[in-house]
């Protein structure tokens, strides 16, 4: 399992659902299993990244643009931008565009994603410009708020995680095939959970924990396992994740 140092406590990530003493995630530190429910995610506004890729993006004027392709996040597992493949109007051919998180609107209701694009500012929303990715426009700007703790690492494509093997602890400290994940929960405009689709012997479903990326614990961009810090014993403590319980109409 990869090691990740930090400088200061990394992010202190709140995450719902956790009763107040277990409300932030810091270097190293475990939620456990029993403190970690759905409650928050369920009660409202909550969404499912898996279920916004795809989604038809749309103009403020109502033109069809095209549909969300990533979503991208900073270290601190914030929501920096989406990313967008448009096509087929202003003359244009296939085109991806990024936008800023805070410019964009989601009608989970109606699996719409509206963005503030014309054909005359089309040119101001390039992919890498706003991604926040390395050298990027955003590049510099991805840890506001952050009480300046100093966060080594760099914004990530949703697509990085998704897919990727989930492992959990084994005794004698060699990891155990799990499953994969298959979706992150986002509420406050960041990851809550991390959805992972069970399958072997551990049983079948989807369970969604606390997100570990950038922490002693879990994972990075570029490896290939997302690592629980949990045994098989503590995994299902919890139940399935029922996505039709969540209120805002993203399930």
């Amino acid at each position: 399992m990869k090691t990740l140092t930090t400088t200061a406590l990394a992010c202190a990530l709140t995450l719902p659902g956790v009763a107040a003493a277990q409300t932030q995630v810091d270097k190293g530190e475990i939620i456990p299993m029993a403190g970690w429910t759905y409650e928050n995610i369920y009660a409202g506004g909550g969404w499912s990244v898996d279920r916004l890729i795809g989604t038809r993006v749309r103009s403020a004027g109502g033109e069809d643009l095209g549909e969300v392709e990533d979503v991208i996040f900073g270290p601190d597992a914030r929501v920096i931008s989406i990313i967008a493949e448009i096509g087929g109007v202003w003359d244009l051919g296939d085109h991806h565009v990024g936008v800023p998180w805070d410019e964009v609107t989601v009608d989970h209701a109606e699996d719409v994603v509206t963005v503030p694009i014309t054909e005359d500012t089309v040119s101001d929303y390039d992919a890498f410009e706003v991604s926040g990715l390395p050298g990027s426009r955003l590049g510099d700007a991805i840890q506001p708020g952050l009480d300046d703790a100093e966060i080594e690492g760099r914004a990530w494509r949703a697509t990085e995680l998704v897919g990727d093997y989930a492992r959990l602890r084994g005794t004698d400290g060699v990891p155990l095939d799990y499953g994969y994940v298959s979706d992150m929960l986002i509420r406050d405009g960041r990851i809550a959970a991390t959805v992972v689709d069970v399958s072997g012997g551990f049983g079948t479903g989807n369970y969604a924990y606390p997100h570990y990326g950038y922490y002693k614990y879990g994972w990075a961009p570029g490896d290939q396992y997302y690592d629980l810090p949990y045994g098989p014993g503590e995994v299902h403590e919890i139940d399935p994740f029922n996505y039709d319980q969540m209120r805002d109409g993203s399930s």
